[in-house]
């Protein structure tokens, strides 16, 4: 299909992910389970979910949820990197970095996993290695700002203070949604 037009049943999604954007994921997460039983097939409710649960502590309630996202759209890229977290979380890097690394091979324009796979070798010492996949992300998108927030921020501690804050800059003072002054 060309266009799909979808229905929305109710907003409890949207009110889900305002709470989430406040940092009150207990709430995030009544309103997003509410938002679910109106419409369960909802990739975005269940992704939404089941990073609120995570940010809520509760890593296990949100693989519940992962696992019916699955079931829909079992290739979701955003649910791959969401499990690399959550490993990530539990100390298990190297699995981790196999879901990050799955992740950039099915899709090398999923940025965030670049900065999680750059995260999971910082973690393991290897910074040449962090620094190499932010670059590998830059290079697709330059003003992917979680890259350049840790590029930037990398780049200042091994001494490379003008470059740093230059990357640095370029994220904090655009002006659009790409970080570029208009």
């Amino acid at each position: 299909p060309i266009l799909a037009i979808i229905e929305r049943k109710t907003k409890k999604d949207l009110e889900g992910i305002r709470y989430m954007k406040k940092g009150q994921f207990s709430m995030a997460v009544a309103s997003l389970k509410e938002a679910l039983g109106a419409d369960p097939r909802n990739e975005s409710i269940l992704i939404n979910l089941a990073k609120a649960y995570v940010k809520n502590g509760e890593p296990a309630a949100a693989e519940t949820y992962l696992k019916e996202l699955d079931k829909i759209y079992p290739r979701n890229e955003w649910a791959t990197d969401l499990r690399g977290e959550m490993a990530m979380m539990a100390g298990d890097i190297a699995p981790a970095i196999e879901l990050f690394q799955k992740n950039i091979a099915y899709n090398y324009k999923f940025y965030h996993s670049y900065v999680n796979l750059a995260r999971a070798k910082l973690t393991l010492g290897k910074r040449r290695e962090a620094k190499r996949h932010l670059q590998d992300c830059l290079r697709i998108n330059p003003y992917y700002a979680p890259a350049r927030r840790l590029y930037g921020k990398l780049l200042i501690e091994d001494g490379h203070e003008k470059a740093g804050k230059k990357m640095l800059q370029i994220h904090e003072g655009g002006d659009s949604k790409y970080g570029i002054k208009q």
